[in-house]
């Protein structure tokens, strides 16, 4: 089956396939009783480019060190050559006589041949280029434990000398590859660890060189911790530099598919394998190592996989990760103590192994069966929950799987949360709205369990349960707004204090208990930061997946960074005067600064501004009121207290109103803004200063209707860059743009019948006339009608027909525009009816009604053609719009679409010419992949559509006409 991973194989097969679609046109042509034109100059062609191919092939194999290589090309080499000669012999045959039965066989069967060989042929090529990168990877994975070996100065320097060239050749490489890579989120991937493995080598050299000069008792510990913390960072990039560098397709909605997780968590549990059972093996290991470590990595990734199995593997999964945690920590102990080689530590260390190698086998069950029952999870977007709850509400009989009702108990389960972290009415509220949804939900399911979805009743409670859910949206997102707005008004305040407290003096009162109570508050707000962040992404409106994806990555590195830095901090404290121990404590706080910055600056730029300005706002209207108070209670603390939160609750709406100049490319907003931001710190300062007036004398009146009137104003401003974002939204959400107004009507002087000098000519008689009557203008065009079995089909799609599903989810988005004045909308409504006809095409197949080979390769250029009207629009769009974000995020977008509309075209031949034929196995193939590339393509269209109408609320004034987007009424 061809795949086209990367730029070089889709470049070689795109022409390839080009050829190939005209034979197989040919060859149905000739079934149908034509006569077969002479071939002899597309084979002839044909002919040569593989040729070309082969000798290309043979001198990578004949110079190549790889074995597998030289042993798999020959037959490689053997298929393609038996294809071409095939086609040559056919175009002979024909030649002679053009409607030989013979030769139109031998032309399919070498055109199936060519595509496919030479398909081979790349990949075993390109599988050589992995292999070599993979031998780095391996290599590299294999000598970092010896950095646990490593006790002096010069074993350190020979550790660096001999880790530097490794790592430096994988880099190259991979950058490299990744730029050879067609499918974007591989890219990215591949990108993003070997950047993480550049920035966590020096943090490691940091690390050991620390540990080394560590004196034993005096922080040695967590010294440790620290190194062996950042080798398993650095060999878990490496281990997904691995897994993906074997990837060969994507799947756009990764996300919504148990198989993808389940999949990844086997990878990692088999990276970590035989570390855990060396050290299992070896009774006087030491607990705390990279050996422990790796076994616990086993037992996490265990419980990654029972997170998203169905029972009952699920429940088997769960029940193993447990007895081997209680297993580990009792054999822990005792290693820790020295007597991991007495009776009970030996049975202990079977135990564990046994028990590791039953999760295993656990974990390969639960993948069979996953790919059996292909269920679904609720999607890891909030906005793809909704919709998955939209299909369960309008489908009377619900669904089998449930997908839809897990996905409305998900965000059920997602509110609950974010009330917990609410207080007052706010709370109150969402909890209560809680209930009301989790008791619609479950009348409606009992109403379907019960055969009654179709009934009135049901559909009033699924009207009432959809505009339920719509206002738990809305309320969960005024709750995520204000804890980020509380959570991350001072980001680094309690690593600063952590950072005093380690740096104290020895012989400083209450020392040791004060940096016990530092640590403890550091680790408290990064962890309230982290979750804070995780409920923010389940719960977020945005549809850009990628950015939500960043999102929980940053949060959950920084939760596991976060207990490494008290570490450091710990050496700093044991070893004041140690320069290593205090250089790494300043690496580690740096690199949890700038996580925990770039972990703000995400969710601020994901966010919807005008929802943390306002909660913001709210804060600081909170907090005047709590100092109005406190001035007249005379209460200088909680002055100081009150006045220092609104201050830095202004100084966040003034770094957010920054953000948001720096994001738009219209002029006008960018300066109202960025004077807006200057009168907002124009106002922070005076308070400051009011502030600690009032304070150093609680009683001067005078000074305390200062201080009063320094906050009215920080208010006033605040309350002004709120209505500019207002009045930005109301702009935005102005839908019916109004038609140009009239002309004006001529002035009275124009009407004037005496001035006849002005008066215009005689028009002449008809016989007069010298030219013809203008045209009549055509009629208004038509929209042609929809096929009633294709509307059928979008409308209602079947449940087990992927590419209809996909085809009706395109269709429902395009549903909600008029058409009217709306290029994209009416080209992704073409494409969308294109793969409905081809939905079509291959379930009739399927019931042994087969169309021909050239409908399906006609349908393929048809979509390519709509495709590239999609690209063209949405550039424009794109090359209009004032917000960078958006703009970035849509050129992803469309940058996708090109590329898999190539991979369809090229899926749908290779389908052509499986028609008919015996080979069932690569039918099956061929069907699977081209239904995959669809997915992707309709998924990357309907991004694109929603992310076109996104920018058209943000275009720059100077745009020009814009595309004309209206909501459906209906």
């Amino acid at each position: 089956m061809p795949v086209f991973h990367t730029k070089t194989i889709e470049s070689i097969l795109d022409p390839v396939a080009q050829q190939v679609s005209q034979l197989v046109i040919f060859h149905e042509e000739g079934e149908d009783g034509r006569a077969m034109p002479d071939l002899s100059a597309p084979i002839k062609a044909v002919g040569a480019a593989v040729a070309n191919l082969v000798k290309v092939g043979q001198q990578t194999a004949a110079n190549s060190k790889d074995k597998i290589l030289r042993q798999e090309m020959p037959l490689a080499f053997t298929r393609v050559e038996e294809s071409s000669t095939f086609l040559v012999e056919a175009a002979k045959i024909l030649k002679n006589d053009p409607y030989s039965s013979v030769a139109r066989k031998k032309l399919i069967d070498g055109a199936r041949g060519i595509l496919s060989g030479t398909s081979a042929l790349l990949l075993t090529l390109d599988e050589a280029e992995v292999r070599r990168i993979l031998h780095v990877c391996k290599s590299l994975l294999e000598y970092f434990p010896v950095a646990e070996m490593v006790e002096e100065m010069t074993d350190l320097v020979t550790f660096v000398t001999n880790l530097t060239p490794g790592t430096t050749s994988l880099a190259k490489q991979v950058e490299e590859r990744a730029e050879e890579l067609t499918h974007h989120e591989h890219r990215d991937i591949l990108k993003s660890c070997i950047g993480k493995i550049k920035h966590l080598v020096p943090l490691l050299i940091s690390a050991m060189k620390a540990f080394v000069k560590t004196p034993l008792g005096a922080g040695r510990a967590e010294a440790q911790e620290n190194r062996n913390f950042i080798i398993t960072k650095i060999c878990a990039e490496i281990t997904e530099i691995m897994r993906v560098l074997q990837l060969t397709s994507t799947e756009e909605n990764k996300g919504d598919d148990p198989l993808y997780d389940m999949k990844k968590a086997v990878s990692v549990f088999d990276s970590k394998f035989d570390k855990a059972r060396e050290w299992i093996g070896e009774p006087t290991c030491d607990a705390g190592g990279l050996g422990d470590q790796a076994v616990r990595e086993c037992i996490q990734q265990g419980r990654l996989m029972g997170s998203v199995c169905q029972d009952p593997q699920k429940n088997k999964i769960q029940r193993c990760c447990d007895d081997l945690d209680r297993l580990m920590s009792e054999l822990e102990t005792l290693r820790s103590q020295g007597k991991g080689t007495t009776p009970r530590g030996l049975e202990l260390s079977r135990e564990v192994d046994k028990q590791l190698g039953v999760l295993r086998n656990l974990m390969d069950e639960a993948i069979h069966h996953q790919g059996i029952s292909g269920i679904k999870k609720p999607a890891n977007t909030f906005v793809g929950k909704m919709e998955q709850a939209q299909q369960w509400l309008a489908n009377p009989s619900g669904d089998h799987t449930g997908l839809g009702e897990k996905a409305i108990r998900e965000c059920i389960n997602d509110a609950r949360k974010i009330a917990d972290k609410s207080s007052g009415p706010e709370r109150m509220e969402l909890l209560k709205l809680c209930n009301e949804v989790e008791r619609l939900t479950d009348e409606l399911a009992d109403l379907k369990r019960r055969g009654l979805g179709n009934s009135p009743q049901a559909y009033a409670l699924a009207n009432k349960l959809s505009n339920k859910l719509d206002e738990l949206h809305r309320q969960t997102q005024r709750a995520i707004a204000n804890q980020v707005a509380q959570n991350f008004v001072d980001p680094t305040g309690q690593i600063k204090q952590l950072e005093r407290a380690a740096k104290a003096p020895r012989g400083t009162p209450n020392r040791e208990a004060d940096f016990e109570t530092k640590a403890g508050n550091f680790e408290h707000q990064a962890n309230e930061m982290a979750d804070t962040a995780f409920r923010f992404a389940n719960n977020s409106s945005t549809t850009r997946k990628k950015s939500l994806e960043d999102i929980r990555k940053t949060a959950q590195y920084m939760k596991e960074l976060t207990p490494q830095v008290s570490h450091a901090a710990k050496v700093l404290l044991d070893n004041p005067d140690e320069p290593a121990a205090g250089e790494h404590f300043e690496k580690l706080k740096d690199e949890w600064v700038q996580e925990t910055t770039k972990l703000a600056n995400s969710i601020d730029s994901t966010a919807d501004t005008l929802q943390l300005i306002e909660a913001c706002e709210e804060a600081i209207n909170r907090d005047v009121l709590a100092c109005d108070n406190a001035l007249s209670q005379e209460n200088p603390q909680l002055v100081v207290a009150k006045t220092s939160n609104i201050a830095r609750m202004a100084q966040r709406i003034a770094k957010l109103v920054n953000a948001e100049a720096e994001n738009t490319e219209d002029p006008e907003f960018r300066a109202k803004l960025e004077q807006m931001s200057r009168n907002i710190q124009d106002v922070i300062a005076p308070l400051a200063i009011e502030a600690k007036s009032v304070v150093s004398n609680i009683k001067d009146k005078q000074g305390h209707e200062r201080l009063r009137a320094a906050m009215r104003r920080v208010q006033r401003n605040v309350g002004e860059v709120r209505k500019v974002f207002i009045d930005r939204a109301t702009q935005s959400d102005d839908e019916d743009f109004p038609p140009p107004p009239p002309p004006p009507p001529p002035e009275m002087e124009d009407l004037s019948l005496h001035e006849r000098e002005r008066a215009p000519p005689r028009p002449p008689l008809p016989r007069e006339m010298t030219t013809s009557a203008p045209p009549r203008p055509p009629p208004p065009a038509m929209e042609p009608k929809i096929d009633m079995n294709l509307q059928s089909m979008l409308e209602s799609p079947p449940e087990d027909n992927r590419m209809a599903m996909a085809a009706s989810n395109l269709h429902k988005e395009i549903l909600k525009w008029e058409e009217q004045g709306n290029d994209m909308i009416q080209a992704a409504k073409r494409m969308a009816v294109l793969f409905a006809k081809m939905s079509k095409f291959m379930r009739d197949e399927e019931e042994g009604e087969p169309h021909s080979k050239k409908e399906l390769i006609q349908l393929a250029k048809e979509i390519a053609t709509a495709s590239k009207e999609i690209v063209k629009f949405g550039n424009r769009a794109c090359q209009k719009c004032s917000d960078k974000r958006l703009k970035a995020s849509m050129q992803q977008t469309i940058d996708r679409i090109p590329t898999i509309s190539t991979q369809l075209k090229i899926v749908s031949t290779v389908k052509a010419t499986m028609i008919g034929s015996q080979e069932l196995e690569e039918d099956r193939e061929a069907t699977e992949t081209l239904v995959g590339c669809a997915e992707n393509l309709m998924s990357a269209v309907r991004q694109t559509v929603r992310e076109t109408e996104a920018a058209s609320v943000k275009m720059r004034t100077d745009a020009g006409l814009v595309m004309h987007w209206k909501k459906k009424q209906y």
